[in-house]
């Protein structure tokens, strides 16, 4: 899955940002830069995704 940013924002201004395809709290670095340029954040939830483990997987090519 790829990572996705949805900003909703309702007819009273209310702001909602979820993020989908990102594991761990690697979400929050994500979003840090977006929830200061919106202003005071009200509330956080965390889906299932945020407790997940990040996985990253790291290639070395040794040559003999």
């Amino acid at each position: 899955m790829s990572e996705e940013i949805t900003v909703t924002i309702s007819p009273d201004g209310i702001v909602k940002v979820s993020v989908k395809g990102v594991k761990g709290k690697s979400c929050k670095a994500l979003t840090k830069g977006l929830e200061a340029a919106l202003g005071e954040v009200e509330h956080t939830a965390q889906t299932g995704e945020f407790n997940e483990t990040a996985q990253r997987t790291v290639l070395n090519k040794h040559s003999a």
